[in-house]
């Protein structure tokens, strides 16, 4: 690792703390599992249990019982109820070790001699099944993983959460780096440790997880409501060295959740919903927002129509009250782009219930499917950076949507976003217009903090949201949870991922 960052020249950063890696105040739960058997990784066991017996469950996989085989399935059974007891305690610290006693003469079902090499796939395939059937209950809500030992850390990795891509932080200790998990995971945007097997010192496993458990000093904003209008919030962020964060919503979970991100960041926030709910339910979910919206003090939640094309939808959000709506011309020709976004905005400034409803327009065409919007990437458009002051002369929109790359749905390949034409965009622009990006789930922290200082003040967020929610409600329904209890869980799984991009989306605060 040192001569890849010498060589390519790698801005040496600080070791993590707690407050680099975790995003929210949620409480946190530790599970550590620990499959590497060389003489170093044994000690730092000892040390971790005597350091913190009393704050620890921990749980021995029985190596000879998953190594035979006839006891295996009981054993792996036994160790997986004991795991999920005891993320139901009150215990933060949950330690998954496999037994250190040498495992020998083992015969498989033809009395056939069983090789070391072939033992110790078997005991690291029980421990990635528990890890792969405790992960995602609810007993794991808010857990994060510290894997020791090098095969142990790999394969837990893949094996039992599914990663195929993550971001790396840094180091929490020399040797000891930390991910941050990708969205295809079974617990998306969550710390990973890899802690190999022989690095450190006898102490250092303990240290890394007080390191890890310390209180996340997370900072409450007090918001200054100096902006008034919807445009105002936007570009009072821009001047902040900030954004704003909308999040596409379906239901009153969802609207709930951010309100309750917004009280635990004082960050202002816009929940949008999509013209498909009027088909779905009218404006239900358009009364659920705006009533949430108004009993939030701390700071501002706007309401936004989002990728509108139908004047119907566009005129009843606006006769009910909406702040923001987003009037998708951009799969039309140019002119008649133009003429039908000054259309809206002359309705959204004469017709509306409230007055200064902000109209947001986009150039270019996203890749990517959210929503029912479907657009394959050799019909995607960029932004055209020349045209971006005429269209915006001709249509006085309040705030513009680029497209610079950036996808709607889940990134195919990793994000590559056109920083020239974002510059350009922002150097044509009036200097007083806000711009969008959408797509915004799966960008990295520098990504976002890039389009930031270019001029973007709003990002929208679905798919991580979304994907937080689904697996929430998969999970207590397989638990046979009432509905009610369901709901809340969604939320309460919402609500990390939402606080989280908040203040993301505010690298000077967060």
């Amino acid at each position: 690792a040192s001569l890849v960052a010498a060589r390519c020249a790698v801005e040496q950063i600080p070791l993590l703390t707690a407050n680099d890696i975790f995003k929210s105040c949620e409480p946190k739960k530790c599970l550590i599992v620990v499959g590497s058997y060389v003489e170093k990784t044994t000690r730092q066991l000892e040390h971790l249990i005597e350091r913190f017996d009393s704050k620890a469950k921990v749980i021995e996989l029985d190596a000879a019982r998953v190594a035979s085989f006839d006891k295996r399935d009981d054993e792996i059974s036994r160790v997986i109820n004991a795991v999920d007891s005891a993320l139901q305690s009150k215990s933060s610290i949950v330690v998954l070790y496999s037994s250190r006693a040498l495992v020998r003469d083992v015969c498989n079902q033809e009395q056939q001699h069983v090789s070391s090499l072939q033992i110790g796939d078997r005991v690291n395939e029980a421990i990635c099944a528990v890890v792969a059937s405790t992960i995602q209950k609810p007993s794991a809500r808010n857990a994060f993983v510290v894997a020791k030992g090098g095969i142990t850390s790999n394969d837990v990795a893949v094996k039992s959460l599914g990663v195929c891509r993550a971001t790396v932080l840094g180091q929490v200790i020399p040797g000891v780096p930390v991910w941050r998990l990708g969205n295809e995971t079974k617990i998306p945007g969550a710390p990973y440790v890899v802690f190999p097997g022989n690095v450190g010192t006898d102490e250092s496993l303990a240290d890394v997880i007080e390191i890890l458990l310390k209180e996340v000093k997370v900072p409450l904003l007090t918001y200054s409501p100096t902006a008034t209008t919807p445009k105002d919030i936007l570009l009072e962020a821009r001047e902040k060295g900030r954004a704003v964060g909308a999040f596409n919503l379906y239901n009153l979970e969802g609207v709930l959740a951010v309100r309750r991100a917004v009280e635990r960041t004082a960050l202002p926030a816009i929940v949008q919903f999509h013209p498909a709910s009027f088909d779905f339910a009218n404006t239900a979910l358009l009364a659920a927002c705006l009533d949430v919206a108004q009993s939030c003090t701390v700071a501002p939640i706007l309401v936004a129509l989002d990728h509108a094309s139908s004047d119907d939808a566009l005129d009843l959000a606006l006769r009910r009250g909406v702040d923001y709506v987003m009037a998708d011309g951009s799969r039309l020709e140019y002119n008649t782009n133009v003429a039908w976004t000054a259309d809206v905005v002359n309705r959204a400034t004469n017709s509306a219930l409230k007055s200064s409803v902000a109209v947001e327009a986009e150039l270019g065409l996203l890749a990517g499917e959210e929503d029912g919007l479907s657009v394959a990437e050799k019909h995607a458009k960029m932004t055209d950076p020349d045209i971006v002051a005429d269209f915006v002369q001709r249509t006085k929109i309040d705030a513009l949507a680029v497209t610079i790359g950036n996808v709607h749905g889940k990134y195919a390949r990793e994000p590559n976003l056109d920083w020239a034409r974002l510059d350009q965009i922002r150097n044509n622009a009036p200097e007083d217009l806000p711009l969008v990006l959408h797509g915004a789930s799966g960008l990295p922290d520098n990504m976002l903090h890039r389009a930031i200082s270019a001029g973007v003040c709003k990002f929208n967020v679905n798919t991580e949201v979304r994907a937080a929610s689904r697996q929430a409600v998969k999970v207590a329904s397989a638990a046979d949870k009432d509905v009610l209890d369901i709901m809340k869980d969604s939320v309460d799984a919402m609500v990390p991922v939402i606080e989280a991009k908040l203040r993301a989306f505010a690298p000077t605060f967060s």
